[in-house]
């Protein structure tokens, strides 16, 4: 599992593999962290990653979320510890 080096609004760090929430989307969609081609993303399931780019190799400043966003997410588990997190409800 990898680090993305940022937290979630409780400040617990998001690993390759957390499930979490938002509350910009208004309903309790679940959305799983990945790591492909060098940035976190998150989305559905791994098949289904939303290009958003958490952090990437080259911690390149226009491609990371802003922080404010982040206080926007929570962590609910992840999927080694919790594989039943992203079937659907």
């Amino acid at each position: 599992m990898y680090n993305s080096g940022l937290s979630d609004s409780n400040g617990k760090e998001i690993l390759e593999g957390d499930v979490y929430v938002t509350d910009y989307s208004g309903s309790n969609e679940k959305y799983l962290v990945t790591f492909q081609y060098g940035a976190f993303c998150g989305g559905r399931s791994r098949l289904d990653s939303m290009p958003i780019a958490w952090r990437t190799c080259e911690d390149d400043p226009d491609d990371i979320v802003p922080d404010d966003w982040m206080s926007h997410i929570t962590v609910i588990g992840n999927i080694y510890d919790n594989p039943e997190l992203m079937n659907d409800e």
